[in-house]
C-alpha cells in the first residue's frame, strides 16, 4: 500500500507539472508572434471589417502570426483580384505593411499611419529587420520546399518567392551605387543563384540560404542570358538585347569563382542574345536578334562550328531546347511566330504564330507542353506537341498581366510562374508607395486546371526569373 500511494502522488505530481507547462505553453503563444509586445501590435486593426474575422479588407488577416505571413488574398483590380505579401523579414524598406503604418504610401481610409506611436512604430521595425520570426525563433519561409528567383530590372532587386506558400518571401537587395543596375537574368544551381547585370556590367554569385553575394565577375559588357554548364565547372554568358548591335562573342566563366576563361568568337557582328546547351550533344546554340543567324558551337572547345542563316525578318529572341535534345524552339520577336528547329537537321520544321512579341519559352520535362510568353498582348501560348505535329492548344492570361517577360516551370510540371514588366502601368496596385515606379508582378499558373491560381506582387520590371529545381 506504500509503494502504491509513492506513485500515485508521483503521477499527480507530473500531470500537476505538466498543466501547468500546457498552461504556460498557452500564455507565451503570443498568438504565434515572438513576444507579447510584437502581438499587441496588430491588436487594433484584428477587429471585424478591419483585418479579423469574416470580412477582411483586402483579404488579409492580422489575428495571428500565421495569417499575417500568408499576406493579402484579394486585393482589389479592375476585373479580378490579385494577392501580395505584406511583410517581408529582414526589409521594411520592401514591407508593405511597414510602408502603410509609417505613413509612407498613398492615403487610406482610415489612415493607418495613426494606428501605432512612434515606440510601437519602432518596435515593428526592429521586428521585422531581425527576421519576422514567430514564437519558436523562427524566421518564415526557411524550409520551403522550392523557391523561385525572379529578376526586378528597375528594382536592383531579385525577389525570392516561396513555392509552397506562394509569396514574395525575401528580397535580395542589389542596388550599389544608387542608379538603375539592371539585374536581367537568374539560374540557379546547387546552393548559389547566378545574375547578370546589364547596366552594372556584372555576373553575380548569390548563396541561397542567406542570399550573400559570394563571387562577382565585373567588365562585362552588357551581359544577358545564361546557360549553366556544371559538369564542365562552366557557364556561359549572352549580350542583353538592349546592347548595340556591335557584338560578336559571348562570354565562357568559371562556375566555381566567377573567373573568365575567355570570349567565343561568333564572326558575324550583332546582337548575340539567346542561348541554349544540349549537353549530350555538346552543344551551344546562340540566336543573333538583328541578324536572323543560329550559331552552332561547339560546347567542349568553346570554339563555333557554324552559323546558320535563318532568313530575314524573324528576330529571334530567345531559345530553349526539348528534354530529348532533338528539338530548339525560338521566338521570333519580328515575325511573332515560335520557330521548331530539328537539331538533327538544322531545319526548321514548324512555325506557330503566337500574340506580339513572343518572349522566354517553358518545356514540360515530357516535352509535350511548350508555353511562350508574350509580351504586347500579356498572353501565355500553350502548345501541345504530339508525335511531329506541334499544335496550339490553349491561351491564358489575366487582368494583372502586363508586358509579360520570363517563364518556368516546376520540376513537377504542375505550376508555370511567369513575369510581368508593367513598364507601361497598365497594372495598378491597389497600394502604392511613395516614390516607387511601376511595379511588376509575377502570375502562377496551374498547367492542370489552366487557369491563373494567383497572381502577387513584386519589385519593378519582372524580367527574368528560375524555378529552382
Amino acid at each position: 500500500m506504500k509503494y502504491l500511494y509513492l506513485l500515485s502522488m508521483i503521477l499527480l505530481l507530473i500531470l500537476i507539472n505538466s498543466c501547468e507547462l500546457k498552461d504556460e505553453e498557452v500564455q507565451n503563444d503570443f498568438n504565434g508572434f515572438e513576444t507579447q509586445e510584437t502581438a499587441d501590435l496588430f491588436k487594433s486593426c484584428a477587429s471585424s471589417g478591419c483585418h479579423g474575422g469574416n470580412e477582411l479588407a483586402h483579404g488579409l488577416s492580422v489575428e495571428n502570426y500565421e495569417l499575417l505571413m500568408k499576406g493579402s488574398k484579394n486585393r482589389p483590380l479592375d476585373n479580378g483580384s490579385y494577392s501580395g505579401e505584406v511583410i517581408i523579414p529582414f526589409s521594411t524598406q520592401k514591407s508593405l505593411l511597414y510602408q502603410i503604418v509609417t505613413g509612407n504610401s498613398e492615403k487610406l481610409n482610415p489612415d493607418h499611419s495613426n494606428y501605432l506611436n512612434d515606440v510601437e512604430k519602432n518596435a515593428l521595425k526592429k521586428w521585422i529587420e531581425n527576421g519576422a520570426k514567430n514564437n519558436k525563433g523562427e524566421v518564415p519561409f526557411s524550409t520551403s520546399s522550392y523557391n523561385v528567383y525572379v529578376c526586378n530590372q528597375a528594382g536592383d532587386a531579385v525577389s525570392v518567392i516561396d513555392g509552397d506558400n506562394k509569396i514574395v518571401s525575401r528580397i535580395i537587395d542589389l542596388n550599389f551605387n544608387n542608379s538603375i543596375e539592371a539585374p536581367h537574368m537568374v539560374k540557379e544551381y546547387g546552393d548559389y543563384v547566378y545574375v547578370t547585370m546589364i547596366s552594372a556590367g556584372k555576373l553575380l554569385k548569390i548563396r541561397k540560404d542567406d542570399q550573400q553575394i559570394v563571387d562577382e565577375l565585373s567588365g562585362l559588357s552588357y551581359p544577358g542570358m545564361i546557360e549553366l554548364y556544371p559538369e564542365k565547372n562552366k557557364l556561359y554568358v549572352s549580350r542583353s538585347s538592349t546592347a548595340p548591335g556591335n557584338y560578336s562573342s559571348i562570354y565562357v566563366v568559371n562556375m566555381s569563382d566567377l573567373t573568365l576563361r575567355g570570349e567565343i568568337d561568333l564572326v558575324i557582328t550583332g546582337v548575340p542574345h539567346g542561348i541554349a546547351l544540349a549537353k549530350n550533344r555538346e552543344r551551344l546554340y546562340c540566336a543573333d536578334l538583328i541578324k536572323n543567324y543560329l550559331f552552332v558551337i561547339d560546347a567542349e572547345s568553346d570554339e563555333m562550328i557554324n552559323p546558320i542563316s535563318l532568313g530575314v525578318n524573324y528576330e529571334p529572341m530567345q531559345t530553349t531546347i526539348s528534354p530529348d535534345e532533338n528539338y530548339l524552339y525560338i521566338s521570333a520577336r519580328g515575325t511573332n511566330q515560335l520557330l521548331v528547329m530539328n537539331l538533327n537537321t538544322t531545319n526548321i520544321i514548324s512555325t506557330l504564330n503566337v500574340p506580339a512579341m513572343p518572349m522566354q519559352i517553358a518545356v514540360s520535362s515530357n516535352g509535350n507542353e511548350i508555353y511562350v510568353v508574350s509580351m504586347m498582348n500579356s498572353n501565355v501560348t500553350e502548345i501541345t506537341k504530339s508525335e511531329q505535329n506541334w499544335n496550339i492548344t490553349g491561351t491564358i492570361t489575366h487582368p494583372a498581366f502586363s508586358q509579360l517577360h520570363g517563364c518556368d516551370l516546376t520540376s513537377d510540371d504542375k505550376y508555370l510562374y511567369v513575369s510581368s514588366r508593367n513598364q507601361n502601368g497598365n497594372f495598378k496596385p491597389s497600394i502604392k508607395v511613395n516614390g516607387e515606379g511601376n511595379i511588376g508582378n509575377v502570375g502562377i499558373i496551374n498547367t492542370e486546371t489552366k487557369s491563373v491560381e494567383k497572381v502577387i506582387e513584386i519589385e519593378e520590371f519582372g524580367s527574368g526569373l528560375v524555378v529552382e529545381k
